[in-house]
C-alpha cells in the first residue's frame, strides 16, 4: 500500500480531514473538564462495533443533542426548584430529574430528555394548579374585604398580575404577585377585625361595671383574636358578633330586673302611704336582690313576683260601685223621677264619682259626688225622660277614681224601665172577689181579702207588692196604688 509523506507522519493512513484533525488536536492528548470527558465516555461507549470514524461524524449530533438535554434540564431543575419553594408536592419532580440524570450517566441522551421533558410538562400543571388554588384563597379574602366594605382595589391588582404571569409559566413572579395580594388583603382585614375587637371588648368592659356576666362574651373575644391571628377573618367576624349579642342580651336581662325592682319597690311606696299591707311584697323583693347574686334568672322571677304581689294588693284596695236604679211608672216624653242607689263594695274610697245613662233616655239633674267611702252608700236622685215606649234597658255608667293615684274604674248597672205611650192605669186597692194565687209569693188569695190589683189584671198580697215593688208578669210598678 503506497503513502503519501503526509501519512508517514502518522499512526494510521487517513485521508479523512475529521480524522486527520483528530488525529492531529486530540487523539494521544489528555482530556480534562467534566464536560469532556462526559463527552468522551458517551462516544466511547456509542464505538462498540463501529469504526471511530464513524462516532467522529456524528459527533456534531451527540453534541447537538447533549446540549438539548441539558437545556431541558436546567428548566426542569428551575421548575421543580419553584415547585419547592411554592409549597408544592416535589416528589415526582424529584423521580423525573433522577431519572434523566441516570440516564444521562449511561449516555443515553434522548431518555434523559425524555425524562426531563416529563418533569417539566408534569411541573407545568402542578404548578398551575398549586398557583390556583392560591389564587382562590386569596379571592376569598377579597370577597371578605367586600363583605366589610374595605376597599379591595391594590389586592385585586396583585392577583390580576399572577394570573398574568401564570398564562406566561412565570410561576415565581406568580406566587410572589399572590402572596403580595393576600399579604395586603390580610393586613386591611386584620386592622377592620382589630378596631372591631377594641370596641367589641370596650364594650364588654362596659357590662362588666354594670355587674352583668360577660364571661362567655369574653371567650367569644378570645377565640376572635385566634381566628385573626389563623387568618379566619369570617369566623373572627362571626365570634365578634355573638360576643356583641351577648352582651347587649344581659344589658336587657339586668335592665329588665332593674325595672322590675323599681315598679315593685315604687308600688309598695305608694301603697303603703295608704296603709295597705304590703308584707309579702317586700319580703319577695328583697329576696330577688339575694337571689341576683347566685342566679339572675331567679333574681327576675322573684322581682317579678314582688310587683305582682304589690301590685295585686294596690289592685284590691279600689273602689268597686254598685248600684240599683228605681224608676217612677214612666210615659214616653214625660219626667219621672227616679232613684239610684250606690253602693262602694270595694275597699278603697272612690273619689269624683261621675253617673251617665246610656240609653233611650234622657237624664236631668244627675249630680256629681265627692267621695264615697269603702263599704259606704249614696242615694243620688234625678229625673228621666224616656225617649222610646216599651220595655227599655237603660245602662247607668258608673265612674270613679281611686284616691291615690286617681286611676278611673268604670262599672256599669243594667236597669229595666217600662214605658207607656199613654198614661198607665195605676193599681188599686180592692177586696177580691175571686180565689186566687199571689203572683209573687204563691200564696192563696180567697174572697174579701185586701188586694193590690194590677192594671193588668193581676191579684197580690197588700204587703207582696209592697215588698216587691213590680208586677213579675208585665212589669209595672205596682207603687202609689189608687183607693
Amino acid at each position: 500500500m503506497s503513502s503519501s509523506p503526509t501519512d508517514a507522519r502518522r499512526c494510521w493512513p487517513t485521508t479523512d480531514p475529521l480524522y486527520v484533525a483528530y488525529h492531529d488536536e486530540e487523539w494521544g492528548r489528555p482530556v480534562t473538564g467534566e464536560h469532556s470527558l462526559y463527552e468522551r465516555l458517551c462516544l466511547e461507549g456509542f464505538q462498540s462495533g463501529l469504526s471511530w470514524l464513524t462516532i467522529l461524524r456524528k459527533r456534531q449530533s451527540f453534541r447537538a443533542a447533549f446540549e438539548e438535554a441539558q437545556e431541558v434540564r436546567v428548566r426542569a431543575t428551575a421548575l421543580r426548584q419553584t415547585a419547592r419553594e411554592i409549597g408544592a408536592e416535589a416528589d415526582k419532580l424529584d423521580k423525573f430529574v433522577q431519572e434523566g440524570d441516570d440516564a444521562l450517566a449511561m449516555g443515553d441522551v434522548e431518555s434523559a430528555k425524555a425524562s426531563f421533558s416529563q418533569c417539566l410538562e408534569w411541573g407545568i400543571g402542578l404548578l398551575r394548579a398549586q398557583l390556583r388554588e392560591s389564587l382562590s384563597k386569596a379571592d376569598e379574602l377579597v370577597a371578605t374585604c367586600r363583605r366589610l366594605d374595605i376597599d379591595p382595589t391594590p389586592a385585586l391588582n396583585k392577583l390580576s398580575e399572577a394570573r398574568t404571569q401564570i398564562d406566561a409559566e412565570n410561576f415565581g413572579v406568580a406566587h410572589a404577585c399572590i402572596r403580595d395580594g393576600q399579604a395586603v388583603a390580610q393586613k386591611a382585614l386584620g386592622a377592620r377585625l382589630n378596631k372591631t375587637l377594641a370596641e367589641a371588648a370596650e364594650n364588654v368592659a362596659h357590662a362588666k361595671k354594670l355587674g352583668s356576666d360577660a364571661r362567655s362574651a369574653e371567650e367569644l373575644l378570645r377565640q376572635a383574636n385566634d381566628q385573626v391571628a389563623r387568618g379566619e377573618y369570617l369566623a373572627a367576624l362571626d365570634a365578634v358578633g355573638r360576643a356583641v349579642e351577648r352582651v347587649e342580651s344581659a344589658k336587657v336581662v339586668e335592665k329588665r330586673f332593674i325595672d322590675l325592682t323599681f315598679k315593685a319597690e315604687t308600688t309598695i311606696r305608694n301603697g303603703k302611704k295608704y296603709g295597705i299591707d304590703m308584707r309579702a311584697a317586700e319580703r319577695r323583693l328583697s329576696e330577688s336582690m339575694e337571689a341576683r347574686r347566685r342566679d339572675m334568672a331567679e333574681g327576675i322571677k322573684a322581682a317579678e313576683d314582688a310587683y305582682r304581689l304589690a301590685w295585686d294588693a294596690v289592685e284590691a284596695f279600689a273602689p268597686n260601685l254598685k248600684g240599683s236604679l228605681e224608676v217612677g211608672p214612666a210615659q214616653l216624653n214625660e219626667p219621672v223621677d227616679a232613684t239610684l242607689t250606690l253602693e262602694n263594695v270595694g275597699k278603697g274610697l272612690a273619689k269624683d264619682v261621675r253617673i251617665r245613662v246610656l240609653g233611650d233616655a234622657e237624664a236631668e239633674g244627675v249630680p256629681e259626688i265627692t267621695a264615697i267611702r269603702a263599704h259606704g252608700k249614696e242615694v243620688v236622685k234625678f229625673r228621666l225622660k224616656m225617649t222610646e215606649p216599651g220595655s227599655i234597658p237603660l245602662a247607668v255608667q258608673l265612674v270613679s277614681h281611686r284616691v291615690f293615684d286617681d286611676k278611673e274604674y268604670v262599672q256599669e248597672t243594667i236597669a229595666q224601665v217600662e214605658v207607656a205611650e199613654t198614661p198607665q192605669e195605676r193599681p188599686r186597692k180592692l177586696l177580691a172577689n175571686l180565689e186566687s194565687r199571689c203572683p209573687i209569693c204563691k200564696g192563696a188569695i180567697k174572697k174579701g181579702f185586701k188586694v193590690l190589683q194590677c192594671s193588668c189584671g193581676r191579684d197580690f198580697h197588700e204587703l207582696c207588692a209592697s215588698r216587691v215593688g213590680r208586677c213579675p208578669v208585665c212589669f209595672r210598678p205596682l207603687g202609689n196604688p189608687a183607693e
